[in-house]
């Protein structure tokens, strides 16, 4: 039976609260699941949920911590626009520390020190920033916004890296998915889906864009990834 707490960690310039559920299991491995804009609201605490009920150990960091703690919003009006302004006022730069300082946190913790990261939206492009440290044992991207700035990065990039986008996502140009394709192109442990009639943030089912398809067969590709890269 799985267990869930709010913990904080230390991190560079104060502490950051992390949602963790565990698995219950022996040696489980983990994995850091990167919110979207919204935070670590209701929808992002049912999929860490989930995945501790697949057999992880799963750590949801409060990414904007620095301006607020816990925040938990909705996907449409006031809460959008909060949303936004969050986003606005973080620095990638420094939340990237937070992500490599939790996982070095869970190095510690886990006597199986295998270690995902995955992510939503703003969560999809800081998994990919990740990725790229070498800290990670693999990496899940689902509709990160603004992986085409950083193509560099993909030469970084040694784990195994699975990316989920939606086909009518017009908020993700074609371009970035072209780049992604040339730059592992003949990676066999790095695969990229565009999934027909999706749009952003299709994965979520409270949002007006969830596609109950497109989220399933992510989902069951996403869990099988996981299986094998971190067995």
């Amino acid at each position: 039976m799985i267990s869930t707490e709010w913990r904080r960690i230390a991190v560079a310039d104060g502490e950051m609260d992390v949602f963790v559920a565990r698995s219950g299991k022996d040696n489980a491995p983990s994995i850091v699941l990167i919110q979207e804009i919204f935070g670590v609201n209701d929808h992002i605490q049912s999929v860490v949920k989930g995945y501790a009920e697949q057999g992880y150990n799963v750590y949801a960091p409060d990414i904007f911590w620095r301006s607020a703690r816990k925040v938990s919003l909705g996907y449409a009006g006031d809460d959008m626009q909060t949303a936004l302004g969050l986003l606005k006022a973080t620095d990638e730069e420094k939340v990237l520390a937070d992500i490599l300082v939790l996982r070095d946190v869970i190095a510690a913790e886990q006597s199986n020190g295998k270690c995902a990261v995955m992510g939503y939206c703003f969560g999809g492009l800081l998994t990919y920033m990740a990725a790229a440290s070498g800290k990670f044992d693999a990496g899940v991207s689902y509709y990160g916004g603004r992986i085409g700035d950083r193509e560099a990065l993909a030469d970084s990039i040694t784990v195994p890296m699975m990316f989920h986008f939606g086909e009518k996502d017009s908020h993700i140009p074609m371009s970035t998915i072209d780049m992604l394709q040339r730059k592992f192109a003949g990676r066999s442990d790095v695969s990229i889906y565009v999934h027909p009639d999706a749009d952003h943030g299709f994965n979520c089912s409270v949002r007006a864009s969830y596609h109950e398809a497109a989220a399933a067969r992510a989902a069951e590709l996403s869990k099988d990834f996981l299986a094998n890269v971190l067995a």
